[in-house]
């Protein structure tokens, strides 16, 4: 298996370390290294989370749908079954297919109202979602390295800065906290031999629909049982220490107006301090709200001029038509930004259409 090697490779490099260290920048370490070597530690690497990630994102789905069908018997649906036809590409008569393909078409917010559809979903696409943003985050770029770094310094730091806080946009099922934490998990097993603390890695969800709320207990629940249930070798240690019943939450929120509406109340206090803002397959669906006269409008454009300093954003979405007036006013506020323009190539089975933003200064 890829992993075990790379780890094992890596374990002999790092000998005699003590601190954690990002194994992605690891591989791609030393500048007097042949083009075709450096090559190789690339493929190996990402083979190495790729099958890392499969691996607990196997085991969460597992976990959510027995589940759901212990908690949901009433609804007469077999999770498991339509999980399979849907990976096959048979996504015809999906019950929130053409409710997406609407809001993607109107430039408006998908309605997910309908809380027995919302498990189906919330099943169906949790490999492809949180794959989009685990790859993007694993990828060697200078943001993604900047929010790899990030959490290595948790993994060496004590008392109060062991807290990581996300704030994820119209995540719905939590998707992005599983991203989140198949990421720490795998930088911790690479640095299982090193001395590390653990990490209260933290996602608040703000959406427009409370019916996500008991899916995302679901979730939480289901990140922390595999977790758990992950042997000590392939974790660096006990994770028992991590759990907690508010890792993952939900907020209401309302990205179409502005952030000082009172529905958005939470979300405004919750920028002041954040490590990471996700915005996951969220702009294009309220493109015809947060877009006028070709620019970036309500809560977007407020979250871009009230973030603090070191702020990154991570946006993904299915059109890429936004970016470039997210871009401009991302610059205006004092943001740098790295996208899928930039990297020119796509990322293996990631995201087509991205923008990883941090803000570094503030312009006068």
């Amino acid at each position: 298996m890829k992993y075990k090697q790379v780890k094992k490779e890596i374990e002999i490099k790092r000998e005699g370390w003590s601190s954690c260290f990002d194994p992605v920048v690891l591989c791609f370490s030393g500048h007097d290294l042949d083009p075709k070597l450096r090559q190789r530690r690339a493929l190996s690497i990402e083979h190495s989370y790729r099958e890392f990630f499969e691996h607990f994102i196997s085991k969460v789905e597992k976990e959510l749908i027995q589940t759901f069908e212990m908690k949901n018997s009433e609804d007469d649906i077999d999770y498991n079954a339509i999980t399979m036809p849907f990976r096959r590409r048979d996504q015809n008569h999906m019950p929130w297919q053409t409710i997406l393909a609407e809001a993607v078409r109107n430039g408006e917010p998908a309605d997910f109202s309908n809380e027995s559809m919302n498990r189906i979903y919330a099943v169906q696409k949790l490999e492809t979602r949180t794959r989009y943003l685990h790859h993007l985050i694993m990828d060697f770029n200078i943001i993604s390295n900047r929010v790899r770094a990030l959490l290595v310094d948790r993994l060496n730091s004590v008392g109060d800065k062991r807290d990581f806080s996300i704030v994820s946009i119209g995540g719905g099922p939590g998707y992005d906290h599983v991203a989140f934490w198949a990421v720490l998990l795998f930088i911790r097993s690479m640095n299982h031999n090193n001395s590390m603390e653990d990490v209260r890695l933290r996602t608040r969800v703000f959406d427009l629909y409370k019916e996500w709320e008991p899916i995302i207990s679901e979730v939480d629940k289901a990140v922390m049982n595999t977790s758990a249930s992950l042997e000590t070798s392939e974790i660096g240690g006990n994770v028992s220490t991590l759990m907690s019943s508010d890792l993952l939450s939900l907020h209401l929120c309302d990205i179409r107006l502005d952030l000082c509406a009172d529905i958005n109340a939470e979300l405004c206090e919750a920028i002041d301090n954040v490590d990471i803002i996700v915005f996951q397959f969220v702009m294009h669906e309220n493109a015809s709200i947060i877009l006028s006269e070709d620019e970036i409008k309500g809560a977007t454009l407020d979250i871009l001029k009230k973030s603090r300093l070191g702020t990154i954003m991570i946006c993904t979405d299915s059109q890429h038509f936004v970016w470039p007036n997210l871009k401009t006013a991302a610059k205006l506020h004092g943001w740098e930004f790295y996208s899928n323009l930039e990297r020119k190539i796509n990322i293996s089975f990631g995201p087509k259409q991205f923008v990883l933003l941090q803000r570094t200064h503030r312009n006068s």
